[in-house]
């Protein structure tokens, strides 16, 4: 992984539903480019999927909902 596939998951990390066209524009590469980072990263384990964070105040069922963040730092 280089400096342009940190920055791409920077900018993923921020917006998942960016085009690849769009980020191409923000890291100085073709959509093409862009694009085949991203997958390159899905394919080695890198990126392991996209998530989608939903408002609990849009959520109309009665009940809890909880989102659990979990950080596991790894000893060597």
């Amino acid at each position: 992984m280089d400096r342009l596939d940190r920055e791409i998951l920077g900018i993923l990390q921020e917006d998942a539903r960016i085009s690849y066209r769009d980020l191409g524009v923000r890291v100085g590469l073709s959509a093409n480019a862009a694009g085949d980072r991203v997958r390159r990263m899905r394919k080695d384990g890198v990126i392991r999927g996209f998530t989608v964070i939903v408002d609990p105040a849009a959520d109309t069922r009665s009940g809890l909902v909880v989102f659990i963040d979990v950080s596991l730092r790894l000893d060597t």
